[in-house]
């Protein structure tokens, strides 16, 4: 699609892969702006070349990731954004990140075709690290180069590239997600499956078999610890309903609708206060249901962002060290942070029981009020706004 409206901004980043945290940190970026200047142009880069109705309405135009229309998108912009997510690290499996090596490289080539047309280049709501391997590093340092200023979503991502980086040029914000919160509260969830009165448990899974020091047959356990400690929920608190959120829609790579499917297969052989809840293209359509759970299991990083958004206390099952750092940066207590280990020990039914038991206890303690004031320091650092 041709953009004839010159200025305003190029956003790009993993949109259109059916990835509800992407999906959440664009919307959040674009109902920022919006906010602040309510006229200016905005074009989002889409893997599947169409953006979400709600974000069409707002005036928000699709551009399809091929040269061409990129490159159009680029040339009319008065400066590209990249809006929030994990692009710049390397905690895969060596297959995997090899893959994920050609996905850095290609944001270097795009910003520096950016820079050449003397464009200006903002990297917000960024998460930095692990870096394990000195590629990954040198990768990352030449992107931030190119960036005017680079906003960071956590302290851990804050000390990771602040020696990169100018002090004048970085500022420590929060994810984007959390402008959308406000913006919530708009649709009426689908249900699936029956929905009684009681408490109500939402989980978030994932796999893990891309997680350096895993593979197929941890996955395998981890699952079963998932299903295993639910169940338990289920016959400790009879009244208990239990709501699958799937975080990354169908997809050819790292979905997590067969996780979601075996999950609520197994859950379902002993009750029937299951609901299954698929993925939709608003993301709010998920932070609504996050906010009818009384408590949430979040192994996606969105899903942990959500539940603490919703103010639910939680579990954080820390499958990426990402996880970990959104712990730290809101206060989560330690023992509501679980590492993949202590999971398939069967550490999680304990840590779930105490959750039922003494939910207090599982609250984060940065106020949700602060974190969306950080989200907002996103786009102070953008000209003309």
């Amino acid at each position: 699609m041709t953009i004839r409206r010159r200025g305003g901004w190029f956003v790009i980043g993993n949109y259109g892969a059916r990835n509800t945290g992407d999906e959440a940190m664009l919307a959040g970026l674009v109902y920022g702006l919006r906010a602040r200047a309510r006229e200016v142009p905005i074009a989002a880069i889409s893997r599947t070349g169409s953006l979400p109705p709600y974000l069409e309405k707002m005036g928000v135009l699709p551009v399809e990731a091929r040269v061409k229309p990129v490159w159009q998108a680029i040339r009319s912009a008065q400066g590209v954004i990249l809006g929030g997510g994990t692009h710049f690290h390397d905690d895969y499996i060596i297959k995997r990140y090899l893959r994920h090596l050609r996905y850095m490289m290609r944001y270097l080539f795009l910003l520096k075709v950016a820079r050449s047309l003397q464009k200006r280049i903002f990297l917000l709501g960024v998460g930095f690290g692990p870096f394990r391997f000195k590629l990954t590093e040198l990768i990352t340092r030449k992107i931030c180069a190119l960036a005017d200023h680079i906003t960071v979503r956590d302290p851990a991502s804050f000390q990771r590239i602040r020696k990169w980086v100018s002090r004048s040029n970085l500022t420590q914000a929060f994810d984007l997600a959390a402008l959308l919160r406000p913006h919530a509260g708009t649709h009426k969830p689908l249900i699936i499956g029956n929905r009684p009165s009681g408490f109500r448990l939402g989980v978030s899974v994932v796999s893990i078999a891309n997680i350096p020091g895993y593979g197929l047959r941890s996955d395998g356990v981890f699952q079963a610890a998932v299903v295993d400690a639910i169940r338990a929920a289920q016959c400790e608190t009879l009244d208990l309903t239990v709501s699958i959120l799937v975080f990354r829609g169908d997809w050819p790579r790292e979905e997590d609708v067969a996780v979601s499917d075996h999950l609520y297969a197994a859950l379902s052989k002993v009750s029937s206060n299951v609901i299954l809840v698929p993925h939709n293209s608003d993301p709010r359509y998920l932070l609504e249901w996050t906010a009818r759970c009384d408590f949430f299991i979040a192994t996606r990083f969105h899903s942990a962002i959500f539940a603490y958004l919703t103010q639910r206390p939680f579990l954080c099952l820390a499958y990426h060290h990402k996880c970990n750092d959104l712990a730290l940066a809101v206060g989560l207590p330690s023992h509501a942070c679980l590492r993949m280990d202590e999971v398939m020990q069967g550490e999680l039914k304990t840590r779930l029981l105490d959750l039922l038991q003494q939910p207090t206890a599982f609250r984060a303690n940065l106020p949700v009020e602060q974190a969306e004031s950080l989200a907002w320091q996103n786009l102070e650092v953008l000209p003309c706004l």
